[in-house]
């Protein structure tokens, strides 16, 4: 060490500092907590230092927001995932309303539901001689141009590209994303679609979005639901995007009408099965 610096750095055992706090586990002692946010792969994108009392839901967006540019595609570095995975410490709807806003999805664990460890699982790693279009055999999510999926859904699926044309799955994209924004859902209308209630209703539309913006496979009952989603918040001027349609996505009525008549032909066999019934997922 340069003898000039001598006296001027923090000795390695002195205690406190601004980030240090009382330990949630020992209230007589002082410490720190990093707060770690990782892509797909396990790879540290982000730490942050606070006391060890602060809370991980207070620390969120700041790691969001602390994501460095992310190379290795072609085209400009990244530095928006598309979708947050997060256990209840990051329980928030602030968080999710800030996430949605940044049109990253929030997949975030609720108070006394399971945690979303426990619900989805490693499931496969793609071979480094693998396109992204082999992908695997299940129903999958893709994150942050990861190689790891997280399995989600067992059961055989159907993939978007093996039904519609981009337009026509973007059109469905934008029609999902209208929910929150100019959209507005109660509850009771929210359950009859096939959600718990209306929160529900927005988790699950922007994993639905993330699946389709992936090609990833989807379950009828998931179909069925992004179909009539996309029915109701076109049609209507009370609970969807109605007369403001045109303005917020940038489809006009009548291409819309068209798009939309020619998505509800190719799908029919796909949702057949709730013709006239709640699309919703077997408990």
């Amino acid at each position: 060490m340069d003898s000039g610096l001598r006296g001027g750095l923090s000795h390695p055992r002195d205690k406190g500092g601004e980030a240090t706090g009382p330990s949630p586990v020992d209230r007589g002692k002082t410490g720190s907590e990093q707060h770690l946010i990782c892509d797909g792969n396990g790879t540290p994108l982000q730490v942050l230092t606070t006391a060890a009392n602060v809370n991980d839901v207070t620390q969120t967006l700041a790691l969001v927001n602390g994501i460095p540019s992310v190379a290795g595609k072609p085209g400009r570095p990244r530095r928006r995932p598309d979708a947050f995975l997060g256990d209840k410490g990051h329980d928030s709807n602030h968080n999710r309303c800030e996430l949605r806003r940044r049109r990253i999805s929030p997949v975030i664990s609720r108070k006394g539901a399971p945690n979303i460890s426990t619900c989805t699982t490693p499931a496969y790693h793609l071979p480094a001689t693998s396109s992204a279009g082999d992908g695997p055999r299940t129903g999958s999510v893709f994150l942050f141009g990861s190689e790891e999926w997280v399995e989600l859904l067992p059961e055989h699926m159907v993939r978007a590209s093996e039904l519609l044309t981009e337009h026509e799955v973007e059109l469905l994209r934008r029609s999902l994303l209208e929910w929150g924004g100019p959209a507005r859902c109660s509850d009771p209308l929210a359950v009859g679609m096939g959600f718990a209630d209306a929160q529900d209703l927005l988790d699950q539309c922007c994993m639905l979005n993330l699946a389709l913006g992936e090609d990833a496979p989807l379950k009828a009952v998931d179909w069925a639901r992004t179909l009539l989603t996309a029915e109701i918040v076109f049609v209507s001027d009370l609970a969807g995007s109605g007369v403001e349609w045109s303005t917020t996505t940038g489809f006009t009525d009548e291409a819309t009408i068209r798009t939309l008549r020619s998505i509800q032909r190719k799908l029919a066999s796909t949702v057949r099965p709730y013709y006239g019934r709640r699309p919703s997922p077997p408990r």
